[in-house]
């Protein structure tokens, strides 16, 4: 239930009126009190000081049948409660009504007559009964007079309070009661000019005034209304755009960063979290380098140095060393509508896989060029060990057996051999030769190369060697193994201090895994068989490790390095189809890792034979080549095992004479490349012509023909130069009697 506002200031003034009268009350009392207090301690000092006169006087003549009744009659004094008196040597004259506790005062005094002879001793007890009862009267009536007061002045300020606030403020919210519902009706005037009067014209001043600006604020209102409508649309809008800025933003591959002009981040799209693998508040607040480089300083090459020089975009390819990664730079800066600088976009590509396969490209255009220039030197020097092969081998014959002059042919032979190998190890760098691969036992050929190994370096150099038995087979050729372990030993031994030092070859098979060949080109996940060299000499720096498989590229000494071995080896190994792995500390050592693929098949070949004797025949052969020396070298060759041979320098002659007399010959052998007419176009020619005369290839090289084109256009056998006696000899005869069994065999079907 509200009050009203009589009823709330009647309280307010009866309890202000109460309060003050209590005061009142309790002033007055308290006033009492103390008078009454004041009066009865006059009373107990004045009444002691007479009692004890008499008394003493009496004590002093022995009067104390007199003594008795003055202390009877001393005692029944309304103030006193009880009186004992003893003589000096307190015995007890006179005692009655002696309290067990003290009442109110209790007075003890020596009787001394004329102040120095001891006569005695005086007790009294007095009582405030007296006053309490006057006091008790005395509060009563001033109750009385409190409350008569406190109602007088309720009943005065009640009439008072109705008259002159009540009903004037009861009219006032009536009018605003109206007001409140949009009635703007003045309040009804008093006759009093009191404040009540002021605050009605107030009101009523007010109410007028409400009601013009109702008007206005309704007007407003609708403008409001529409302004409102406008605003929530635009908000709508550019909250859309907003969302559509951040799906744009985030949606891009590359990492984009918004950074003020110091270089902090101050807002990352999605790839960039992705790109470091952090979280939001982890970049933002950032500068751009303590991420990218993990220092503290801007890199001098950065794109932003130009870029905020010249208020222009500029790009730069940036190098991430700690993070492993290259990335294609841009800074755009963004301008405000006064054309000052905002802040700038930072744009980072990763390119890492790109700048990894153009690497690759690069290194692949250097081995094209080196099998370029292999090529062209194979062709001439194969013709010319050829010559020196053939020769040889005749003079040999030609030598008694035991001789001095046969021997020293013998070693001509054997370099020729290794020159031999040593062009189709070139071949086989820049991919260009015929590889003839097979299944090996890789502990077998390892071993037997660190015979070789041990004997052809110092013994201040200890070769320490774990090979695990049955490490498995793989598929490759016997002779590049042995070339990449002696290589590998022969650079372990050039990067020890003073020739001392220890080389460890260690052999073990073992299983990889996708994510641990995932960055080799062209190997998959599978078994291995793992080959470790590894020294404690020099070691090598990152620089020297990212070059040490270049052609050419050699950390020795002019003339005492070519920088082919390790491009040797590593043209080997990825033609096996495995991979190197490099670990190298500068002062300690460095650890090659060569992986070769295993394969399931447990054969090895076996490496030489029994040695055969050269099968001949009465045949007729022409040998077609533009170098006499080669020529005249299979005439020699071929005559001493029975055979007629005719030689040919020019294919167009060859031809012409072959056209003429088609049967004169039973086999033909020809060089490839010739001037005019090729090695291939003369054996289509020479087929065309007959079509079953057998036809074996020779070449030094040649990037036209390869064993299977040759086969296409009917070639019996394709042979490689230099080509020693016995092997031409087998080919020659295999040949002749492949034809000859064909043949039979032909006739004999038509026969039946």
């Amino acid at each position: 239930m509200i009050k009203s506002i009589k009823q709330d200031l009647s309280i307010r003034i009866g309890l202000v009126i109460f309060c003050i009268s209590t005061l009142i009350g309790i002033i007055y009392y308290s006033y009492s009190i103390h008078h009454q207090n004041l009066a009865f301690n006059n009373f107990t000092k004045q009444h002691t000081k007479d009692i004890s006169e008499i008394l003493t006087l009496q004590l002093w003549v022995f009067d104390f049948n007199t003594t008795r009744d003055l202390c009877l009659l001393f005692s029944q004094n309304l103030g006193v409660s009880g009186l004992r008196l003893l003589d000096h040597k307190k015995g007890i004259i006179f005692e009655k009504n002696i309290p067990d506790e003290e009442t109110t005062v209790h007075v003890s005094k020596e009787l001394r007559y004329e102040g120095k002879k001891l006569v005695g001793y005086l007790d009294i007890y007095y009582t405030d009964s007296p006053w309490q009862q006057q006091r008790k009267s005395a509060i009563t009536i001033g109750i009385i007079i409190v409350i008569g007061t406190i109602l007088g002045s309720l009943i005065i300020i009640h009439f008072l309070l109705k008259h002159y606030l009540s009903r004037p403020l009861e009219n006032l919210q009536k009018s605003m009661s109206l007001l409140a519902q949009g009635q703007f009706k003045k309040s009804k005037l008093s006759t009093q000019k009191t404040e009540v009067q002021n605050i009605i014209n107030a009101f009523n001043n007010l109410a007028t005034a409400l009601k013009q600006r109702d008007v206005e604020i309704s007007q407003k209102t609708y403008n409001l209304e529409i302004e409102i409508k406008e605003r929530k649309q635009t908000e709508k809008l550019l909250h859309s755009s907003k969302e559509q800025w951040e799906k744009t933003f985030n949606a891009m591959n590359d990492a984009v960063t918004i950074q003020d002009s110091d270089m902090r981040i101050l807002q990352a799209n999605k790839a960039t979290l992705e790109f470091f693998q952090l979280k939001e508040e982890d970049v933002i607040g950032k500068y751009c380098y303590e991420l990218f480089q993990k220092q503290d300083f801007p890199c001098q090459e950065c794109p932003q140095n130009e870029a905020a020089r010249k208020l222009q975009t500029y790009a730069s390819t940036m190098h991430y060393p700690k993070l492993g990664k290259s990335a294609l730079v841009t800074f755009s800066p963004a301008m405000d509508e006064n054309g000052e600088l905002e802040h700038f976009v930072h744009t980072a590509k990763d390119i890492t896989q790109q700048k990894k396969l153009e690497n690759e490209l690069i290194q692949a255009h250097k081995m094209e060029a080196i099998g370029t220039l292999a090529g062209g030197i194979a062709h001439d020097f194969n013709n010319i060990l050829a010559a020196i092969l053939g020769y040889s081998e005749m003079v040999k014959d030609d030598l008694p057996v035991g001789s001095h002059t046969r021997n020293d042919i013998n070693q001509v032979i054997s370099a020729a051999d290794r020159a031999k190998e040593l062009v189709r190890q070139i071949l086989t760098f820049s991919r260009k030769g015929v590889e003839t691969s097979e299944p090996l036992q890789l502990e077998l050929i390892i071993k037997d190369t660190l015979k070789l190994v041990r004997a052809s370096l110092p013994t201040t150099v200890e070769i320490q060697e774990s090979i695990t038995p049955d490490c498995g087979s793989i598929l490759a050729n016997s002779t590049n193994i042995h070339q990449v372990l002696v290589n590998l030993c022969t650079n372990a031994f050039h990067a020890m201090k003073e020739e001392q030092g220890i080389i460890t070859v260690k052999l073990a098979p073992l299983e990889l895994t996708r994510r641990e060949v995932m960055h080799e080109t062209g190997v998959s996940e599978g078994s291995f068989v793992e080959l470790t060299v590894r020294d404690n000499g020099c070691g090598m720096d990152k620089n020297t490790i990212s070059r040490i498989f270049e052609p050419y590229f050699t950390t020795k000494e002019v003339g005492k390095g070519t920088g082919m071995g390790l491009a040797l080896i590593h043209g080997i190994v990825q033609s096996c189809g495995g991979f190197i792995k490099i670990k190298s500390d500068l002062g300690r050592g460095t650890a090659f890792h060569v992986y070769f693929p295993a394969i399931t098949e447990k054969s090895v070949a076996v490496q030489g034979g029994q040695a055969k004797s050269f099968p001949g025949g009465d045949e007729r052969i022409m040998a077609v080549d533009d170098e006499k020396i080669i020529a005249s070298m299979y005439q020699g060759t071929l005559s001493r095992l029975g055979y007629t041979v005719t030689t040919y320098n020019s294919s167009e002659e060859a031809l012409e004479v072959f056209r003429s007399s088609p049967d004169s010959f039973d086999l033909i052998i020809t060089d490839q490349t010739m001037p005019n007419l090729s090695g291939t176009e003369l054996t289509r020619k020479i087929l065309q012509i007959r079509k079953k005369i057998p036809v074996i290839l020779c070449t030094g090289y040649s990037t036209m023909v390869s064993e299977e084109k040759a086969t296409e256009v009917g070639v019996d056998r394709f042979v490689m130069k230099p080509v020693s006696r016995s092997d031409l000899a087998t080919v020659v005869r295999e040949v002749l009697d492949n034809r000859k069994s064909a043949a039979t065999h032909q006739k004999e079907t038509a026969e039946q």
